[in-house]
């Protein structure tokens, strides 16, 4: 096999990171997906976007993927990290911030 460098992984991993932001910026959301978020906020149901894309990542993908309308209601954007990650942590965090038992949470994905 080849033997890539720090420089090169690093290389190949910011261009990774590029394509798969084009992607998804070109993507937008799921019609179907706008319409359900829309119809949960207007429902008082407190929406939060967990995700294992880095934070610092994830909110210029918010930014440039969701309608304004929708990123209005969101109370939090929650990236990934290796102490902060998708999925437990995340929903304690919205436990935490909203009282709400785990069993009062819907994750939809």
């Amino acid at each position: 096999g080849v033997v890539l460098s720090p420089g090169d992984k690093a290389e190949m991993s910011r261009h990774l990171t590029a394509l798969n932001r084009e992607a998804l910026e070109k993507a937008g959301i799921f019609p179907d997906a706008a319409r359900l978020l829309d119809h949960l906020a207007t429902g008082h149901f407190t929406l939060f976007i967990s995700s294992s894309v880095p934070a610092g990542e994830l909110i210029d993908l918010v930014e440039a993927s969701l309608p304004k309308g929708i990123r209005n209601r969101l109370a939090g954007v929650f990236g990934s990290s290796p102490d902060f990650a998708k999925g437990v942590a995340h929903l304690a965090e919205v436990r935490r911030l909203t009282g709400a038992p785990t069993e009062q949470c819907i994750v939809v994905g």
